[in-house]
């Protein structure tokens, strides 16, 4: 922590020039800090009588112990005397060096003027021009395209330094002001760590000291390896504050790895408003910055501004484009030559705006269209799934998305609708241009000319073949050449059939009509040796489809008629295939699992298979596949197993998998609440695998009733982060009218968590009906262990209801806090008398909350803390988890704050605090709550104004890393109306007037989030 003392506001400083002219200077306001000096705000008075800002550059190192004398004198001790002398002199050379920048042609407008240099105080001050803006760590762009502009103008300075001669390597956003009003142009003011650009040259190296500033320089500047600094050092510099701007922190060694990929979606700013191009500059902008290895980086500071310019252009978030997502072509399109050469014509033929695609569901009409497009790479092409309506469809920004164009929630669908296509018409102006609508239903013909007159071309896929005949049609039917069909079998088969087995083959080819995924499935059979291909075709012949043409599939009665034929094919497969039972009962496993992809690891070790054997022969038989580790089923074949009865066998196999899932979640929750952490990381496979098996059994009352169920249930919504308060609720509330078969510890947990999050909506209604519903249950138990931690739930109730007020202002608040102080004592008498293995730091806990209200509400009772304070620490001794050390942290420095007012102690307590909290990897909501909040509470008790708002505002880029998110939106708007009181406290009208200028507006966005979130 810095431990500087500041010149007070109001201070006169009366400077002496070489001709005896006096300057007297007040000392306005801080404006900063850096390694070697303070910079101020000051002002005089010139000879007209008018006051003049100007900016005061104090020489006053962090690294040495200066005292601050009454009379504003910086005083070392004899130990520092010496080094601090030196320091001086490398103040008056930088003001040299500086002056000598300013008179360079190209440097005048990016470096400080620094008008003179006075001797006062024991020490010597920089008198600069004054000008408006604000140095970058204090600014916070708002903008990508803003941070992209703003690491150009530094490194357009950068190199004009290194064109005069120089090294600058102290890059940082300190270091780097802020002009008001221009992005173009920005200041450097500090130069004390300028050396020779030829220093690796010369014999003189040891008279420089090479500085850095960790996480902003490169390896080769952290170690003084003064040979190898040059330009490069530089470029790293600049990479690393871009990084900074980005990411919101420095890099780290990985990110400096010549493959590290950055994950831009964590960014402080909207990955999905710029284009994918963007980021791929930006990507390879970093590997050529911060690369560990000098020679990676870019040799000098011009082609990292030529890339930076050419990200700047594509930066512009305001600007509106078309997302395109890419296409990916099939592996295997065989037998449709001729419906390919129709999409060529249908192509070239500018007069025909429209193509629909027809044919029964699953016969390769996507993969026909999605093969032919990927042809075309030059075009756009861009594919949505049809949904409710054609209109509906194209208002669909999850499908098609445009930059900054968003459906207003006050307008009506249809106005969207013509917005929208009037704002594609423009992005497609001059650019050939496919639309490709799948699975369309038959009324998206209707309205399909405004479509057409937005001048791409339509593509319609349908299982209608009866759709706006004015457009050109292919009729995608089953392949009738049988060489063909023969090759497409064989390539499934992957062999050849022998000559003597070409009639069942064609036997085969007749019965299926050439429908891909049942000859798919039937020549894997035959791969995996369990058919013939004469036992094969004799049983194909009783799952033929009849009269595959056009003609009978005109109506959506006989499309499903013909549809359920299709699932017919497949049922049948399975009963000629010879599964057994436990074949049945792992396909049906897989197929609860809704995901497209699961390890196949964790599936072995769910059904707690010994080997891949049974795996191997059903992927062998083409019912699951595999691609590496991934264990996938074909959506298909899911949907059919699905529909199996449910046997004996697959039940006991499902509630076996809920339970290990149960364990393994279990186990994951407790560790995270053994560190602190009220509820789960959320990142987990176990997690994932969780959900993805509650969502099938959704479907199935006999497992989504059952207890191993509920308890599954429960575990998800304990493991899912605080911040996805909707998906813990989804899981949670169903099982808090219906807890039974849930342990006493579940039940206590799930009412904790709904608990929580309802005081967090401010909702405490329903937070209060929660805490009321398990009363009975709970208490029920007869556990001292049980019965502390329900109480402790509702003191927790109160204290959110007090929201810090411990000493009431009116009645309602001194009940709240009576009953608050009846429920804490009521829990600590319980967990004296509980033995569980956790009982003592649980305890401990309850301890540290008593005393924290008393030292908050009452501290004159200092006996009464004392006591509290010594139970609590002796437990402590032999608790060291993090989140207890963090929280009696916090409860030490607040005594030392109310009780034995001593600051060095209460700073030496809160970092203890934030150690600790650090310790545990938190969120950055738990993090906010268990000690940025807290601490900034702490700070403004002493005073610390400064301290308090740089917290309250870190806390606030924190809730900004989230967008859209509910409880990071309420959060930010709660630390905001802190910084408010803040700045009404110390009469701040201006600051006040601002923060409730913001306050309102994200009030707004949160209202329109919580509406959206309605909706949905």
């Amino acid at each position: 922590m810095d431990m500087r003392t500041a010149l007070d506001t109001g201070t006169v400083l009366e400077f002496s020039g070489i001709e005896g002219s006096l300057c007297r200077c007040t000392i306005e306001r801080e404006l900063a800090r850096g390694a070697m000096s303070i910079v101020y705000d000051a002002s005089y008075l010139n000879n007209a009588g008018a006051r003049k800002s100007v900016r005061l550059k104090e020489c006053y190192p962090f690294r040495l112990r200066l005292t601050r004398a009454a009379d504003g004198s910086l005083l070392a001790e004899q130990q520092e005397a010496a080094a601090f002398q030196e320091c001086l002199a490398r103040f008056r050379a930088a003001f040299d060096l500086g002056n000598e920048l300013f008179g360079t042609s190209g440097l005048t407008n990016c470096t400080t003027n620094m008008l003179d240099i006075y001797a006062c105080n024991e020490t010597l001050y920089v008198l600069s021009a004054y000008q408006e803006g604000m140095t970058l760590d204090a600014f916070a762009p708002a903008a990508l395209k803003e941070c992209l502009m703003l690491v150009r103008s530094t490194a357009e300075v950068i190199r004009r330094i290194h064109e005069r001669g120089w090294l600058y390597l102290d890059i940082k956003p300190e270091n780097i002001f802020v002009l008001e009003g221009t992005r173009e142009i920005v200041q450097l003011f500090d130069f004390d760590s300028l050396i020779p650009a030829d220093i690796a040259e010369r014999c003189e190296t040891e008279e420089y000291r090479i500085s850095h500033t960790r996480g902003f320089s490169a390896v080769e500047q952290q170690r003084g390896d003064i040979r190898h600094i040059g330009r490069h050092s530089d470029v790293y510099g600049i990479g690393a504050l871009l990084f900074a701007l980005v990411f919101g922190r420095t890099p780290g060694a990985m990110d400096s790895l010549p493959n590290a990929a950055y994950d831009f979606d964590a960014s402080r700013f909207n990955s999905r408003s710029y284009p994918d191009r963007l980021f791929f500059l930006m990507s390879d902008f970093f590997h050529h910055t911060l690369a560990d290895y000098p020679l990676d980086r870019y040799p000098d500071m011009r082609q990292a501004s030529e890339r930076l310019t050419e990200m700047i252009r594509l930066a512009d978030s305001t600007a509106m484009f078309l997302h395109v997502p890419p296409l990916y072509a099939p592996p295997l399109l065989l037998g449709r030559a001729d419906e390919l050469k129709q999409m060529e014509r249908w192509l070239d033929d500018e007069q025909s705006p429209c193509l629909i695609v027809s044919g029964m569901g699953g016969i390769g009409k996507s993969t026909l269209v999605r093969g032919f497009l990927c042809r075309h790479s030059g075009d756009i092409v861009l594919w949505v799934q049809y949904h409710h309506s054609l209109m509906r469809t194209i208002c669909d920004d999850a499908q098609l998305k445009i930059n900054v164009l968003r459906w207003d929630e006050q307008e009506k669908e249809k106005d969207y609708f013509i917005r929208k296509l009037d704002a594609i018409r423009s992005l497609i102006h001059g650019k050939r241009c496919i639309l490709v609508i799948d699975d369309c239903a038959y009324e998206a013909a209707q309205g399909l000319s405004r479509l057409l007159a937005v001048g791409w071309r339509v593509i319609l896929i349908t299982r209608r073949n009866d759709m706006a005949d004015a457009y050109a049609q292919l009729r995608v039917s089953a392949i009738q050449d049988h060489e063909t069909l023969r090759e497409l079998f064989a390539a499934y088969l992957r062999q050849k059939p022998q000559p003597q087995e070409t009639c069942y083959v064609d036997q085969i080819i007749e019965r299926c009509q050439g429908h891909t995924l049942a000859l798919e499935l039937t020549a894997r059979q035959i791969v995996a040796s369990h058919l013939s291909l004469a036992h094969a075709a004799a049983l194909i012949a009783h799952h033929g489809l009849d009269a595959l043409g056009k003609e009978q599939i005109r109506y959506a009665k006989d499309l499903d008629t013909v549809s359920e034929r299709v699932e017919t094919i497949i049922t049948g497969l399975f009963d000629f295939a010879g599964l057994d039972e436990q074949d049945r009962l792992l396909m049906k496993m897989r197929a609860l699992f809704d995901a497209e992809q699961m390890d196949i690891h964790d599936f072995a070790k769910l059904l707690r298979l010994s080997s891949f054997d049974s795996i191997n022969a059903l992927q062998a038989q083409g019912w699951l596949s595999t691609d590496a580790d991934a264990l996938m089923i074909h959506p298909l074949v899911a949907q059919i197993v699905r529909k199996w009865p449910l046997t004996k066998a697959m039940r006991d196999a499902a509630i076996s998998i809920m339970g290990t899932l149960n364990e393994r979640l279990r186990a994951e929750v407790n560790a995270v609440r053994k560190e602190g952490m009220p509820s789960g990381r959320g990142d987990s496979q176990a997690l994932k695998l969780g959900e993805a098996f509650l969502r099938s059994c959704s479907q199935t009352k006999t497992l989504w009733e059952c207890d191993p169920c509920r308890r599954l249930r429960f575990a998800c919504a304990a493991h899912i982060p605080r911040a996805k308060e909707e998906d813990i609720l989804r899981y949670a509330l169903p099982l808090i009218d219906d807890h039974e078969g849930l342990t006493p510890e579940e039940m206590l947990r799930l009412c904790d968590m709904c608990a929580e999050i309802y005081e967090e909506q401010h909702d405490h209604e329903r937070a209060a009906q929660v805490i009321h519903t398990f009363r009975q249950p709970l208490l029920a138990q007869r556990d001292h262990h049980i019965h502390a931690q329900y109480c402790f739930i509702i003191s927790g109730y109160y204290d959110d209801l007090l929201d810090g007020h411990y000493q009431p202002q009116d009645d309602m608040e001194r009940t709240w806090l009576k009953r608050m102080s009846e429920a804490i004592d009521l829990a600590i008498r319980h967990m004296r008398k509980a033995r569980r293995k956790d009982s003592k730091m649980l305890l401990c806990e309850y301890l540290r909350a008593r005393a924290t209200l008393l030292i908050r509400g009452e501290p004159e009772r200092k006996l009464r803390i004392r006591k509290l304070l010594r139970e609590m620490n002796a437990i402590l001794k032999e608790n060291a988890e993090p989140w207890l050390q963090c929280g009696c942290a916090l409860t030490m420095a607040w005594y030392h704050t109310y009780v034995e007012e001593d600051f060095e102690r209460t700073k030496i307590y809160l970092k203890k605090a934030w150690k600790a909290e650090q310790q545990m990897a938190p969120g950055d909501l738990d993090l906010i709550d268990d000690v940025l909040r807290p601490s900034a509470n702490i700070l403004l008790e002493w005073d610390e104004q400064q301290a308090c708002v740089q917290l309250l505002l870190d806390g606030i880029q924190r809730c900004e890393r989230h967008p859209g998110v509910l409880p990071y939106l309420r959060k930010k708007l709660e630390l905001y109306s802190y910084l408010h009181d803040v700045c009404r406290w110390y009469d701040d009208e201006q600051g006040v007037a601002q923060i409730s200028a913001v306050m309102q507006k994200e009030q707004q966005k949160l209202e329109r989030q919580i509406r959206s979130s309605e909706r949905l």
